[in-house]
């Protein structure tokens, strides 16, 4: 006999529910975490402060932004190459993150390695996919010829420049240097 101590019926149903219970509940506890949007890019979130950065060089102002990249970024999202990883701020804190990439085979790792991530999409329009989270979205968008932007970005940031450029008031955020 297996369990000499368990003797009636009753008592073995009783043991196997609890196991059966006891293995349900670490498996439920025990399942993989989905990083969530939330938590960014390499740790580098959305709405961080332009002050918290090193190593980062200027390359452009454009209506109310100054975009940077990192002088020693690793150009790659798990396995697959980037072209390019830049970071836009507005008044002083960074509202997108934009990756680049080119090439089919960038391009399908890219879009498997979010999807593997964050799950499948919640947005969907025109070609772009999106996943949503408490304070952050990340959208990829296909170009033309063969080119892919991935944007982390800060809603409540994103939202304040976007009416700021929809008013034409380009100067509002002229805090932007290091």
């Amino acid at each position: 006999m297996l369990f000499p101590k368990i003797k009636s019926s009753g008592s073995a149903l009783v043991f196997c529910l609890f196991l059966i219970s006891c293995c349900l509940a670490w498996s439920e506890t025990n399942q993989p975490v989905r990083p969530s949007v939330d938590d960014g890019f390499r740790g580098i979130k959305p709405g961080m402060e332009l002050k918290s950065f090193q190593d980062l060089e200027k390359q452009f102002e454009y209506k109310g932004t100054t975009t940077y990249i990192k002088k020693k970024d690793a150009l790659s999202f798990g396995p697959y190459a980037l072209e390019e990883i830049s970071y836009e701020f507005y008044r002083g804190r960074l509202v997108h993150i934009n990756l680049w990439a080119s090439g089919t085979t960038s391009i399908a790792g890219v879009q498997g390695e979010l999807k593997r991530l964050y799950g499948e999409p919640v947005l969907g329009e025109r070609g772009e996919l999106g996943w949503v989270g408490t304070k952050s979205m990340v959208l990829c968008h296909l170009l033309e010829h063969g080119v892919m932007n991935v944007i982390f970005l800060d809603k409540k940031l994103h939202s304040e420049l976007a009416a700021m450029r929809k008013r034409g008031d380009y100067n509002e955020s002229s805090d932007d240097e290091m």
